[in-house]
């Protein structure tokens, strides 16, 4: 099994924002293996013509010395509400292909969607998004995701978000929030209303 992955969004036959998976790609290889990655992402995969019309995800799966890729066609789940669980030792700072210490966590949510971790009563991630919330005004994400996904990023980067830590007790002084990922675009998804968190 390869250690780790990159989902990619394919849309219509074009491969979206491969210079962010790219920029995490490399930070990744880095630190997992001691070295730099010696190849671009775009330069060993390709696209069949069966997934040039409609929206597909495409798993980038690379070791130390291979790499792998497939498609499979991609439906929006929908999220309505988050169970809050706590876990001060968790880490997912990569994109592990081994997740079974999320769906450990994942198996906890109850009669909820999914979950939204909390680690040393900081605000983290759900189990497959990064949460940004909006005040009002402002959009913020949390300062410590458990990973730095590559959409968060971005609109980092583009000054559409902002980053703080955020303790679990503040949530309730945000009036809605929205999950976002590769797939999950920031103008794609819904917000939902805090009482949404349980």
């Amino acid at each position: 099994m390869f250690p780790l992955f990159e989902s990619i969004k394919v849309f219509n036959g074009k491969i979206l924002h491969l210079d962010w998976h790219q920029w995490r790609f490399e930070r990744s290889f880095s630190f997992l293996f001691g070295q730099s990655g010696s190849y671009k992402i775009e330069d060993v995969i390709s696209l069949p013509d069966e997934f040039k019309v409609g929206l597909y995800k495409l798993r980038f799966s690379y070791g130390l010395s291979s790499c792998n890729f497939d498609y499979e066609p991609y439906v929006y789940n929908k999220i309505n509400s988050l169970k809050l669980i706590h876990h001060n030792s968790i880490d997912y700072s990569l994109k592990y292909s081994d997740r079974s210490e999320l769906d450990l966590l994942l198996a906890e949510k109850g009669n909820c969607d999914d979950i939204l971790i909390v680690k040393n009563q900081l605000v983290t991630d759900s189990s497959i998004s990064n949460i940004i919330f909006f005040d009002g005004k402002n959009w913020t994400t949390p300062k410590s995701p458990l990973l730095k996904g590559t959409s968060r990023e971005r609109l980092i980067s583009n000054k559409m978000i902002h980053e703080k830590d955020i303790d679990y007790r503040e949530i309730s002084n945000y009036k809605c929030f929205k999950l976002i990922n590769a797939m999950r675009d920031f103008n794609e998804v819904e917000s939902l209303t805090i009482d949404s968190i349980i």
